[in-house]
Formats: C-alpha cells, structure tokens, sequence
C-alpha cells in the first residue's frame, strides 16, 4: 500500500469516527399554553414554520391536525412537544377553536412570548 492510499485510509477512517459530530444535533421542546379565566376555546393549536404552519384551509386549522395541543388535565396546560434543531430561529403562533367543528377560530401571538415578528404577522 503505497503512503498516499495510507494517509486516505486514515483520513477516511477518522472522518467516519467523529462524522457523529457534523450532524446537527436537535432537542425536545415543549410549547406550553395555559387558559386564562374568561377565555372559552375548545382547543389549541401551535402552528410554526416546523410544522408547516398546520393544515390549513381558508386560515382554519383542521380538528385533529398535527399542531393540535395535549390537554393534561393534571396542570390544567395544553402542551405541544417537537423535536427542534439546536440554535435553529424558528417562527410560531398559537390558533384556538371556539367551536366543535373549527369554523370559529383566531390566531394569537404567543401571549408568553415577548418575541414577535411585526413584519411577519406578528409570529412569535
């Protein structure tokens, strides 16, 4: 083996040990969104650019959709979790149902988050 293919082989070698490394590493992040007294929505959405902002239809996300918030009724929050690439800036917002069916809904900024985009619809 000539000292060229060696050093190509080492190479080679130690790229695939610490290729680990290149990919981008992600983390759980969980949105919470807790009801405050007075508001009367059904449920609650939490729509962004990582999850293509819902499935919508004439601005309506569709019930059962994959943005849908969790109701956990022991901390009385709706919680949404994704996986997210680490230091990614990613925008959001929150969308509620009034009704049953959907057809009486709002998007919201998130109320807990100071951060907003004015020149994007306001997206958190």
């Amino acid at each position: 083996m000539t000292p060229t293919r060696k050093t190509h082989l080492a190479a080679a070698a130690i790229a695939l040990f610490f290729s680990h490394l290149a990919v981008a590493q992600s983390i759980d992040v969980t949105f919470r969104h807790i009801k405050q007294p007075g508001q009367t929505f059904v449920r609650a959405y939490n729509p962004g650019d990582f999850n293509n902002w819902g499935n919508t239809s004439a601005g309506r996300i569709a019930v059962g959709d994959a943005s849908q918030m969790f109701y956990d009724p022991v901390l009385d929050e709706y919680l949404y979790t994704i996986s997210l690439s680490v230091g990614a800036t990613h925008q959001y917002k929150v969308h509620y149902h009034f009704n049953a069916d959907g057809t009486d809904f709002q998007w919201i900024s998130d109320p807990y988050n100071e951060r907003v985009n004015p020149s994007d619809n306001d997206n958190s």
